[in-house]
């Protein structure tokens, strides 16, 4: 499947940087589906969304300076210039991590546009929408290879310029001439609700992972009171979409039958609290933290003890400003 996002979309989810766009990726990342980049949607996208990131600046600038007069000093707000804001914007189409499939303007496609426009159809049928005319020539073009999904919030392509209706008759005869199937959905989150959620997340590894982490801790815990490590009782994890569709992040607590093999006595539990990345493709994990270590168990008077180990997390200090860096979760 190819997924062809408008102008729209690639405005309001900030170049597909936002939560619900790194989630997107990820699942058309992991089914393998195209993200198709038409021309005239990528030119549109560098202007408006560079005038769109300057005013952010200038509103923070602005807002600052409001500041330093009341308070008559301040530190320095670093922004980024101009010439930053030019230089970023390649950069997000060429960093969005699925497979991405150019369309260069084409004469073919202008052509289609044009005559939409003169015979006044949709998408052109209340103005001079020559933009949309070539979207959706190369919507149809690309119809020729795959099964093509829209994604836009431009009632221009809809039957009765109303969503629910659908795309419009004249498009839709278009479409079913072609071998492949055409949809359009109006947003993020509708194109959400019908693709297929499955990934890969292996929770055996997980554990020998977690395991190996909080080695120290569990041998005190366990072992130094004459327990030993048994099966996996359960595995709760929660999953989130990152900034990068290839990587999730997790928070997990993993539960341990401990069999004291001296005696009879019920077992004991141990309880793995941590967070970290999983990458699917590679069924590797990185930046993983212990947060606790919890084991129960009964002792020689049938009473129940609990014993923790705890593991805090400490920012190094920093001189001057501190860098901050973007991080994503999107639970999944």
């Amino acid at each position: 499947m190819i997924v062809v996002f408008d102008t729209n979309i690639w405005l309001s989810h900030l170049g597909m940087r936002s939560p619900a766009a790194s989630a997107i990726r990820f699942f058309l990342k992991q089914h393998g589906y195209h993200m198709a980049l038409p021309e005239v949607v990528q030119l549109e996208v560098e202007a408006n969304l560079q005038a769109k990131l300057i005013n952010f600046i200038d509103e923070i600038r602005n807002s600052h300076d409001q500041l330093l007069t009341v308070f008559g000093e301040l530190r320095e707000v670093i922004l980024p210039t101009p010439a930053e804001v030019q230089a970023l914007i390649p950069r997000l189409f060429e960093s969005v991590g699925v497979n991405l499939v150019s369309v260069p303007f084409s004469l073919e496609s202008a052509r289609s546009s044009f005559l939409k426009t003169i015979h006044k159809v949709q998408p052109s049928n209340n103005n001079q929408q020559f933009k949309d005319g070539v979207l959706w020539a190369d919507c149809i073009a690309l119809l020729e290879t795959d099964d093509v999904t829209l994604v836009t919030a431009d009632q221009a392509f809809y039957s009765g310029h109303r969503f629910e209706n659908g795309l419009a008759k004249n498009l839709q005869a278009e479409a079913d001439q072609c071998e492949h199937q055409f949809r359009i959905i109006p947003s993020l989150a509708k194109l959400m609700e019908s693709l297929p959620k499955s990934y890969v997340f292996d929770d055996e590894s997980l554990v020998d992972v977690l395991l190996q982490k909080a080695e120290s801790n569990v041998t005190i815990l366990v072992s130094n009171n004459g327990f030993d490590i048994g099966e996996t009782v359960s595995v709760e994890r929660t999953v989130f979409a990152t900034e990068n569709p290839s990587i999730l992040f997790f928070e997990c607590a993993v539960s341990i039958a401990c069999e004291n093999l001296l005696d009879s006595q019920e077992p004991a539990i141990l309880r793995l609290e941590a967070d970290g990345l999983y990458t699917p493709e590679t069924n590797s994990f990185s930046e993983v933290g212990m947060l606790s270590v919890t084991f129960r168990f009964f002792g020689p008077d049938g009473l129940q003890e609990e014993r923790k180990g705890v593991y805090l997390r400490a920012e190094g200090a920093v001189m001057g400003h501190r860098v901050v860096s973007s991080k994503i979760r999107h639970k999944l």
